[in-house]
């Protein structure tokens, strides 16, 4: 749902939200009986703001215990569809191409095997960048996610 502009479009856009969160928990469990999945969390936000969230069933099943707003989850290969979005709002703004390469956005890739790849190769998974590099066993939780600088590393091969 786009954004409206203005105060009073901003707070049209609220209650449009607002109502829909009536809804949503009534859905979203018929949902989840439906499709046997355990729990699940939603929230929504505009502009910052909390509007509404709730969660559901079951966070884990054996020992019980209730799904709650706390519990945290992994991103995963959603993270792929918000960076997408993200960089198109971006390119659409004029704030960014597809034909930008790594070297202009990240410094320290600049003079790297991979500063020529293009955001266009990145978003199509064609730019033959590893994702996780060769050791990823933080995945399953064998050691901590690497941080930026590691990161950094991994994209820099033969350095």
């Amino acid at each position: 749902m786009g954004t409206a502009h203005g105060t009073g479009g901003q707070q049209a856009t609220k209650d449009i939200w607002k109502s829909v969160l009536a809804y949503a928990p009534g859905n979203l469990e018929y949902d989840r009986a439906l499709s046997r999945h355990p729990g699940y969390q939603a929230a929504v936000a505009v502009d910052g703001e909390i509007l509404g969230a709730f969660s559901a069933g079951y966070a884990r099943i054996d020992p019980e215990e209730a799904m709650t707003d706390g519990h945290l989850f992994r991103v995963a290969s959603h993270s792929k569809t918000f960076t997408a979005t993200a960089v198109m709002l971006l390119r659409g703004e004029g704030k960014m191409t597809l034909e930008d390469t790594l070297g202009q956005w990240l410094a320290p890739l600049a003079g790297s095997p991979v500063e020529h790849v293009r955001v266009r190769e990145l978003l199509s998974h064609s730019a033959g960048v590893t994702r996780d590099g060769a050791e990823a066993d933080f995945w399953a939780l064998g050691r901590a996610f690497p941080g930026a600088e590691e990161l950094l590393q991994v994209l820099q091969p033969g350095r």
